[in-house]
């Protein structure tokens, strides 16, 4: 298993690798869309893990300039247990402390509380001082 920085050709084995792992997801036209567009943006903190010919775990690294936001963290079942998560979160930290972001948020779906413990053991803690609220335009 090796880790490397995701470029725009990964792109459809990401995608499958995110279907197996349970991510609620959008078409995957409008993924391909955003994945493009996170690539663009944050070259330097999108990271997927790889095993036996294909990808096993991917993880964004985002910012807004003062803050930075870790999106679609994921490993294949298969994979899970392993450490890859792990080392896939401990990737995207180091970039985003690089570009001076001290406070990383993760958005964790209500339908997938049980990683909360694994993010935790990687030294996050639950914010309750925000509401996430959407509008689809």
């Amino acid at each position: 298993m090796y880790i490397r920085l995701i470029n725009s050709q990964d792109f459809s084995d990401i995608y499958m690798m995110w279907k197996d792992a349970g991510l609620s997801l959008y078409s995957y036209k409008k993924e391909q869309r955003e994945f493009d567009q996170m690539l663009s943006i944050n070259p330097d903190s999108c990271f997927a893990a790889f095993a036996e010919g294909k990808a096993v775990g991917s993880v964004f690294g985002t910012t807004n300039g003062s803050r930075g936001f870790v999106v679609h963290l994921a490993v294949r079942p298969a994979w899970q247990s392993k450490g890859i998560g792990k080392k896939l979160l401990q990737s995207v930290e180091k970039p985003l402390r690089k570009r001076n972001i001290r406070r990383i948020y993760i958005m964790i779906d209500t339908d997938n509380l049980g990683v909360v413990p694994f993010y935790e053991k990687s030294g996050y803690s639950l914010y309750t001082a925000s509401v996430l609220m959407k509008k689809d335009i």
